[in-house]
Parts: structure tokens; sequence; C-alpha cells
């Protein structure tokens, strides 16, 4: 964040080693993913937006047994004698640390999975504070007219939730982007790709959240 650079090891779970450190320059924007990032007050206050990913239980279950059972040549009831021993771990460490995130993103199947479903069909919400105005956002999207959007305010008074079922495609989401935020590119001081599907909304509405926090800050 100060502009200098740096050496970082990342973890190869395909060997199950740190690689080789690699250099990384400063950057106007730093994406940093991991398991604990919000755990130590001292790290949560380096980020600008904190986003904690929270999949439908069973659906994270349903990932992992179809990953692990394809990729790694697990059982199913490994795998879940796995999930079981390590769900303590996930209670203690992981999940707290969703009381500080700014972004929420949850996946859920909107049908019951079954075994030899590796993708199946799913819904998105994101959740974050009520403060953020999300109206621009949701009367673009509905005017592409190829997504199902709604919104709430949640019964806790801090969040609202807005909830997003079926496709759009990577050029209506640049539409979008550009129609609510002009100065996306001066903000971002990088030329997007632009992602169908989920994907293209997490964009979206990560760049829209961002653009929002830089007006009041």
């Amino acid at each position: 964040k100060t502009g200098q650079t740096v050496k970082r090891s990342l973890y190869d779970h395909a060997i199950g080693r740190f690689s080789t450190p690699n250099t990384i320059e400063g950057r106007r924007n730093i994406l940093y993913v991991g398991l604990h990032p919000f755990y130590l007050s001292k790290m949560r206050q380096l980020f600008t937006i904190k986003i904690y990913v929270e999949p439908d239980e069973v659906l994270r279950q349903h990932w992992k047994i179809t990953r692990d059972v394809t990729e790694r040549g697990l059982s199913k009831a490994d795998i879940l004698k796995q999930i079981e021993q390590r769900l303590p771990d996930a209670e203690k460490y992981i999940r707290p640390q969703r009381q500080f995130a700014d972004i929420v993103v949850a996946f859920a199947p909107t049908q019951p999975l079954v075994d030899d479903q590796p993708a199946p069909p799913l819904l998105l919400r994101l959740t974050c504070d009520n403060s953020t105005h999300l109206d621009p956002m949701m009367a673009a999207l509905e005017l592409a007219g190829t997504m199902q959007v709604e919104h709430w305010y949640d019964d806790d008074l801090h969040h609202q939730t807005i909830q997003f079922k079926g496709d759009i495609t990577a050029d209506q989401i640049h539409q979008v982007a550009y129609q609510l935020i002009p100065n996306l590119d001066e903000l971002l001081n990088v030329m997007p790709i632009w992602r169908s599907g989920y994907d293209g909304i997490l964009q979206l509405f990560t760049a829209y959240y961002y653009s929002e926090t830089n007006k009041t800050s």
C-alpha cells in the first residue's frame, strides 16, 4: 500500500508446499485472498473493503465433495470425515470473521443437490451496510432484462441484501458499469475485463461499492 516491492510465497495445494517467493509491486488497488485476513484487528485496518464469502453450507460441502472426488481421488466418506474434523476450527477461526465484512457474498442452490451434479443452478445474495445506495444499480440491471433482482433491508437495521437469479452477458455488465460509474477507469486505474453471469455481478457490485465508498471517504 505504500508503493514498495515485497516478496510473497504462495501455498500450492497440489503439492502441499510453499512456492519460491515472487516479487509483487505496489499498486493502487491490491487484492488479498486468504482464510484469516480479518482475524487480527491490525490486519482489518489495512483493508478498504472487506469481503467474506459464505456459500450455503450444503452447497459448500457439495463443492468440496465434487472437487475432492474428481481432482484428488478421495472417497465421499473420507471427505465427510475431513469436513467434520475441521468444523471446530472453522467455527472458531473462520466464521467469526464474517462480522467484520463490508460485503458478504452468499451462493445458494435453487433446487436439491445430487452428487453427480457439478454445477447446480444457483442464486447469488450480496449483503452490505444499509447506507449504501443500491437503487441505481438495481434499476440498471432490471433494464437489462435478463436477471431477476430482489432487494430488502435486514432485520438487524444495519444491513441490506440484494439477490440475483438468472444470467447476464459480459457486454451487459460493461454497459451497466459505465452507466453507474462513468469515471470507472480513472477510479480503478486499470481497464476492467468484464465477465458474464454471477462473476460479472460480483465485479460490478464491488466496483460500485468501491465508488460509493470513495464518494464518502
